[in-house]
């Protein structure tokens, strides 16, 4: 039942992630999917691996949100398309207790054995496989964000902004 919620918190953070129009909504979002996210990696048995992703990952937010809290000048945050949203997660709530009949998940994660291991040994044992890739197309994701961020921060200082 707790990794129902996990997954269910994951989605509704997500979407307020998406949907919302401010940066406050966003941060609130990208924290429910923190640490949402790191109590999967909890329960899969790597807790200490979970919990310096989510210190380094919430620090790392903070900064963000400070700065993009700062810099947007919204009186009365909103969210669109509530109603899809609601939707969205009625739809996974009942997919997820009423129509998924597979109670046993240790049979279903046979590939990775990520549980049979101690804590930071999950993190090593991706290096040593065939995983490299990732890491390295993680890092080439990262890159192009940061130029495109770079990108919108120059045009928007070429425009005016207006005080309220």
């Amino acid at each position: 039942m707790i990794l129902y919620i996990n997954i269910t918190m994951l989605l509704l953070g997500g979407s307020l992630v998406f949907y919302s129009l401010s940066p406050y909504y966003s941060a609130l979002g990208l924290v429910i999917t923190a640490i949402s996210g790191c109590s999967l990696l909890a329960q899969i048995g790597t807790s200490f691996l979970a919990l310096i992703l989510l210190l380094i990952y919430l620090g790392g937010m903070l900064v963000v949100f400070t700065y993009s809290s700062a810099v947007s000048a919204d009186r009365f945050p909103s969210i669109n398309n509530t109603t899809e949203v609601f939707i969205l997660t009625f739809f996974i709530l009942l997919w997820t207790t009423t129509l998924n009949t597979n109670n046993n998940w240790n049979s279903t994660n046979t590939n990775l054995n990520i549980s049979n291991l101690t804590d930071i040994e999950g993190a090593s044992y991706l290096f040593h496989q065939n995983l490299v890739i990732f890491f390295i197309l993680a890092g080439y994701i990262l890159l192009i964000a940061l130029i495109v961020v770079l990108n919108v921060s120059r045009v928007n200082e070429e425009t005016n902004l207006q005080p309220l």
